[in-house]
C-alpha cells in the first residue's frame, strides 16, 4: 500500500514536471514570425518606414503664407561598414549551430516557422566590399518619396522651373550625395538640373574623427564620465540579461558573448531597414525587453557622443542653427526691400550625429533628467530617442512665412520627420520669427567656429 502511495506521487511529480516544461516550452515558443506588432525601434538604424505616417497635411499657419524651406536631412537607409557586412556574411556559421542545437541537440527554444525562417535565411546580396556605407535602394526610396511628399505639402515652394531658386549642399560621401539626388528627383522631377555644392560640410567620420582629437571635447567627456557610462551599462545587469536570454533562446549553453549579440542585433536591424516590409529571422533572437535594452545602449552612447550629455555638443550644433537663421534673416531683409529674385528653398544633406547635436543646439527632445547607466528604467518614457529623432532619412524643415501683421510680419513652422515639432517659447509648432531670434541668439552669437 506504501509502494502504491509512492507511485502514485512519483507519477504525480512527473505529470506536474510535464505540464510545467510544456508550459515553459510555450512560453519560449511565442513566434516572431506570427507578431503582428514587433518592436520597431533600433536607434539610428531604425527604418523611416516605421517613424513616417506618410502624410503630406502642413501645419496651418493663418493669414501667413510659405515664402521659402529650409531642410537638414539624413541620408536614407544604407548598407553597414565594410567590416561589419563581412561578419554578417560570417553569420552562416552561427546559423548553422542554431539549427544544430535545435535539430541535434534537442534544445528548442525558437517555435517552428522562426527556426525555418533562419534556416532558409541568405546573406543580403548587397553585403559586397564596395557598398560599404552606400545608399540602398530603400534608401534611395525613402529620399525620392520624402521630396514627393514636400513638394505636396508646399507646392508653391517647388518650382521646378526655377533652379537657381534652390541651394543643395552635401557632405562627400556616397550615400548622401545619392540621397540628395533622390530628394531632388522627387521633389522637381528628373530633369531638374540642381545647384549642388559637395564637400562643403563635414561627413560623420570626419566629424567624429575631429571630435576624438578635441581637446575640449575630451576634457568635458571625461570629467562627465559619458565613456564610463556606457561601459557600465554593457556590463550591467539589464545587458547581460539579454546576453542571458539570447543564449538560452537560440540553445547555447553561455557561447554568445555581448559582442555576438551586438551583431545579432545588427543583423536584424539593418536588414528590417534594408526591407520594412519583411521580417529578419535574425530579430526573432530578441524578444521586446531585450530591444528595448538595445535601443537605450544607442541612445546612451549619442546622448554623450552628440547630445545633452556634453555641454560643448551644443556648440559643435550651434553652425547649423546659424545657417538656418542667416537665410531667414536675409529673406527677412530681401521682403522688407522687396527684393523678387529671392530664393525658396536650402537644403542640406549629412548625418546623424549632425544632427543629433543641431537638435542640442535647438533644445529639441530635452529630458528632465541624465541618461546614464543606472536609469534605465526610469527613463522609459524619454524625450532622447534616436529612432525617433536621427532614423535613416530624417529630416528637419523649416518653413519661413510672410504673414498680414504688423506686430508679427514673419512666422516659422517648423517639422521633424514631417510631423509638428515646438521649440522653446513656440506654440504648435510654429514660432513668431522676432521671438525666435530672441531666443536662438544667444546659441548663433556663441557660436565659436575655432572650438577645436
Amino acid at each position: 500500500m506504501g509502494s502504491s502511495k509512492m507511485h502514485r506521487q512519483l507519477l504525480c511529480c512527473f505529470l506536474l514536471v510535464c505540464l510545467t516544461t510544456d508550459a515553459v516550452s510555450k512560453e519560449d515558443e511565442s513566434c516572431y514570425a506570427d507578431n503582428r506588432n514587433p518592436y520597431i525601434y533600433t536607434g539610428t538604424t531604425t527604418a523611416y518606414h516605421f517613424v513616417s505616417n506618410n502624410v503630406t497635411e502642413r501645419i496651418n499657419v493663418p493669414n501667413c503664407k510659405p515664402i521659402y524651406i529650409w531642410m537638414y536631412c539624413r541620408h536614407g537607409t544604407r548598407y553597414a561598414n565594410r567590416n561589419r557586412m563581412l561578419s554578417m556574411l560570417n553569420l552562416t556559421y552561427m546559423q548553422d549551430l542554431i539549427v544544430g542545437n535545435h535539430e541535434i541537440m534537442k534544445q528548442r527554444h525558437l517555435c517552428d516557422q522562426d527556426l525555418q525562417n533562419l534556416k532558409n535565411w541568405s546573406p543580403d546580396r548587397g553585403l559586397i566590399a564596395r557598398n560599404h556605407k552606400h545608399l540602398t535602394s530603400q534608401g534611395e526610396r525613402d529620399l525620392s518619396t520624402l521630396g514627393e511628399r514636400f513638394r505636396a505639402r508646399y507646392p508653391e515652394l517647388f518650382d521646378a522651373n526655377k533652379p537657381e531658386n534652390y541651394k543643395f549642399r552635401s557632405t562627400n560621401t556616397q550615400r548622401t550625395i545619392s540621397s540628395m539626388t533622390s530628394f531632388i528627383s522627387g521633389a522637381f522631377g528628373d530633369d531638374f538640373v540642381a545647384d549642388m555644392e559637395i564637400d562643403g560640410l563635414m561627413n560623420d567620420s570626419v566629424m567624429i574623427k575631429m571630435i576624438s582629437n578635441c581637446r575640449p571635447w575630451l576634457d568635458e567627456m571625461n570629467s562627465t564620465g559619458g565613456i564610463e557610462k556606457l561601459r557600465e551599462f554593457i556590463d550591467g545587469p539589464e545587458m547581460a540579461e539579454v546576453v542571458t536570454d539570447v543564449n538560452r533562446r537560440l540553445g547555447f549553453a553561455g557561447r554568445i558573448n555581448k559582442d555576438d549579440v551586438f551583431l545579432l542585433y545588427d543583423a536584424c536591424r539593418f536588414e528590417k531597414a534594408w526591407q520594412p516590409d519583411r521580417l529578419s529571422p535574425w530579430c526573432a533572437v530578441f524578444d521586446d525587453d531585450d530591444m528595448r535594452v538595445l535601443e537605450y545602449e544607442q541612445d546612451l552612447f549619442h546622448y554623450y557622443h552628440s547630445g545633452y550629455g556634453l555641454k560643448i555638443n551644443r556648440q559643435f550644433g550651434c553652425h547649423t542653427v546659424r545657417d538656418m537663421v542667416d537665410r531667414f534673416a536675409k529673406l527677412e531683409q530681401e521682403e522688407e526691400e522687396e527684393d523678387t529674385g529671392k530664393p525658396k528653398g536650402s537644403f542640406i544633406f549629412a548625418h546623424s550625429a549632425g544632427a543629433a547635436q543641431f537638435y542640442t543646439a535647438l533644445g529639441i527632445a530635452k529630458d528632465a533628467e541624465h541618461l546614464t547607466a543606472w536609469n534605465y528604467k526610469d527613463m522609459a518614457h524619454r524625450k532622447w530617442r534616436m529612432s525617433l529623432l536621427t532614423p535613416f532619412a530624417t529630416n528637419f524643415a523649416a518653413v519661413f512665412h510672410r504673414c498680414d501683421s504688423e506686430d508679427s510680419p514673419f512666422k516659422v513652422a517648423f517639422y521633424l520627420a514631417e510631423k509638428p515639432v515646438t521649440l522653446e517659447g513656440c506654440e504648435n509648432g510654429v514660432c513668431d520669427w522676432a521671438k525666435l531670434k530672441e531666443t536662438l541668439g544667444p546659441v548663433v552669437g556663441n557660436c565659436d567656429m575655432k572650438l577645436c
